[in-house]
């Protein structure tokens, strides 16, 4: 399943924007630096194999590219961004798009040595507020969690955007969260903070001798 809606423009500033099909703000310019940080937190290597969900504004896929790992596989389930993101796959190497929500194709995929998770609640999918993160304890991290654990590599890492602090602790698991200052323009609908948080969860399941 792919959707209609997502644009890509500028803001009042002239920086970048995307835009949702309801006129909100999905993705601003200011991210960038903190989704390089999240992006450095998986310590990709040559041989890693890479899945990122949502390619957004391209920020972390870019960066991503710039370890040269073994293979970048991106979920993207917006028509406008997939158009953007198979321009992308073009022109850099071992990159693979796949069309569809996370939830449809993921179960479908292999298995994955790091993972980056950027989702948003699509107002075509589902109903919910601008923020990435839905109210109360439980989140889509949480849903996605429960699903890319089981194609995660034994020391497989995750990471991705995080505004607000939430257990992600998992059985086999090792979570650290470092808290980064950020510099959100005056004119960002969906960010309050000053601060937003850099997980890491790392996969160690127990093995039985």
């Amino acid at each position: 399943m792919t959707t209609h809606g997502n644009s890509k423009g500028l803001d009042e500033l002239g920086h970048e924007v995307l835009w949702s099909s309801r006129g909100q703000q999905v993705m601003m310019q200011w991210e960038k630096e903190y989704m390089e940080l999240c992006v450095e937190g998986l310590a990709i290597q040559p041989t890693d194999r890479v899945l990122e969900i949502g390619f957004g504004l391209a920020y972390s896929a870019t960066h991503i590219q710039r370890f040269r790992p073994k293979s970048h596989t991106i979920i993207e389930c917006d028509e406008e961004t997939l158009q953007r993101a198979r321009q992308f796959a073009i022109s850099h190497s071992g990159v693979e798009i796949v069309a569809g929500t996370w939830q449809q194709q993921l179960p479908m995929l292999s298995q994955f040595d790091c993972v980056f998770f950027d989702d948003y609640p699509l107002p075509e999918l589902e109903f919910g507020g601008p923020d990435r993160v839905l109210g109360g304890q439980r989140s889509r991290w949480h849903d996605f969690l429960d699903v890319a654990l089981k194609h995660c590599t034994t020391g497989a890492r995750i990471t991705g955007y995080l505004a607000r602090k939430l257990d992600l602790q998992r059985s086999g698991c090792q979570v650290t969260v470092s808290r980064v200052q950020v510099d959100v323009p005056g004119h960002c609908k969906y960010f309050p903070h000053k601060t937003a948080l850099v997980p890491v969860i790392t996969f160690q399941p127990r093995t039985d001798n």
